[in-house]
């Protein structure tokens, strides 16, 4: 069976900031769900900078993950958590990843609010990431 591929699900990872240094990132499969010399799905990936995606391959996954305390499986569960819409008082609103997301006027469209959602997503998931990199930094 061939690995899922998913172009917008790449774009928004690459949206997000490494999750070891906080600097611009690039989509890094790290999934294990996989054959010989193949990439996973484009659902099992993270952002990385070039410099740790590099670092991730040259020492592997397992030592990589201790390395930086990393929980990918964690990660990846909120980064492709599907969001639940509900119409309430007029407004989109949106249940995604322990976060209640008020979004766009009913009247406006649903496309309306999905676009105002993957931008909340996207501020949310890098508010994660950038406290991560900066209790890491502490230690």
């Amino acid at each position: 069976m061939k690995p899922r591929r998913n172009a917008r699900h790449l774009q928004f990872i690459r949206s997000l900031p490494c999750l070891v240094c906080g600097r611009r990132a690039e989509a890094a499969h790290v999934g294990t769900n996989r054959g010989m010399a193949q990439k996973c799905s484009d659902l099992e990936t993270c952002p990385l900078c070039q410099v740790h995606h590099r670092e991730q391959h040259r020492v592997g996954l397992k030592r990589f993950c201790v390395a930086y305390e990393l929980d990918l499986p964690t990660w990846i569960e909120q980064f492709t958590a599907r969001p639940k819409f509900v119409v309430w008082e007029g407004r989109y609103i949106a249940h995604w990843s322990n976060e209640v997301i008020a979004l766009t006027l009913y009247e406006y469209g649903f496309t309306s609010a999905w676009i105002c959602f993957v931008s909340r997503a996207q501020e949310i998931l890098t508010d994660r990431i950038q406290r991560r990199v900066r209790t890491l930094q502490r230690a």
